[in-house]
């Protein structure tokens, strides 16, 4: 799992961008990326066990100062997506006066909401709950959200009732292929 870095990005363009140019396809440079992803996640494993000796350069006023500065650069974004994001102001654009329109009061509220919760969670002396708080927040925002009428299930109609994953699969697409 990456995380939430897209430090991996400029990386994996720069692959996709030569593995084109060479004259690849399309699925022997996703295979090329995979294989690529899946070597290079042993650098990390093995680095991993040599973290406890960091311990000595990144003291806790290093690691608190950089978390708190990722958490500062990120408001601009949570305030966006707070608002409605993306998809609500391609309403917003369509209708500007419906209530789901970016910056709306609903909208608002229901972030709050959620924000709320999720405050009042980490603040408990339960454990249960302070470890639970994120999902326990998201999880009564989108309760919420279906009796405002916000959740949107048009497109629940077409998928399968089970889906099972399939691993491997844009190697064994590319291995029928080639």
């Amino acid at each position: 799992m990456q995380g939430t870095s897209f430090a991996f990005v400029t990386p994996i363009l720069a692959v996709v961008a030569v593995s084109l140019k060479q004259g690849k396809t399309p699925e022997e440079t996703l295979a090329l990326i995979l294989g690529l992803c899946f070597f290079g996640s042993f650098i990390p494993i093995i680095m991993s066990r040599f973290l406890h000796l960091t311990r000595k350069i990144f003291t806790p006023l290093v690691t608190g100062t950089a978390v708190t500065l990722i958490g500062l650069c990120l408001i601009k974004v949570g305030m966006f997506y707070m608002a409605g994001g993306g998809k609500v102001q391609a309403i917003a654009a369509k209708a500007p006066d419906s209530p789901q329109a970016f910056g709306s009061m609903q909208n608002w509220g229901l972030s709050l909401l959620v924000f709320a919760i999720v405050g009042v969670c980490c603040a408990s002396t339960n454990r249960f709950l302070r470890m639970g708080s994120v999902i326990i927040g998201l999880s009564t925002g989108f309760l919420v959200s279906i009796f405002m009428g916000v959740a949107d299930f048009s497109k629940s109609g077409t998928l399968p009732i089970i889906n099972f994953p399939i691993p491997f699969h844009s190697a064994l697409v590319w291995a029928l292929i080639s």
